[in-house]
């Protein structure tokens, strides 16, 4: 996914137009829509801007399997942290999708054996 696709992503699942994203990051509509669709890249103040407001970061941007921020926080995670790890976002998206014994079973092996 290119960067212009995650930051359309992105502005979409804050329910943003692209008027109201080039708003708050002070550059035009046509620069945003020329953004999405890869006809430019922001400069990198403007990308700082645009990551602050859509609530994501580089790696999002940047990498095939990042998560958005807002899908950290309903995960419980820390949004100051970044992304969830790979390996976390496989076991909770793997979690998500078992059985309730299975859950149940998996909780309670990772609950035995915390570090204290």
């Amino acid at each position: 996914m290119s960067i212009g696709s995650r930051l359309k992503e992105a502005r979409i699942r804050q329910r943003m137009t692209q008027a109201e994203l080039a708003q708050a990051v002070h550059v035009t509509t046509s620069a945003i829509g020329n953004y999405e669709t890869g006809v430019s890249t922001p400069r990198e103040l403007v990308l700082i801007e645009l990551m602050k407001t859509l609530g994501v970061d580089a790696n999002y941007l940047y990498q095939d399997h990042g998560i958005p921020m807002a899908e950290v926080r309903s995960f419980g995670g820390d949004p100051a942290q970044g992304l969830l790890s790979e390996e976390e976002y496989a076991f909770l998206t793997a979690f998500r999708k078992a059985d309730e014994r299975s859950r149940a079973d998996a909780l309670a092996l990772l609950q035995r054996h915390q570090a204290h």
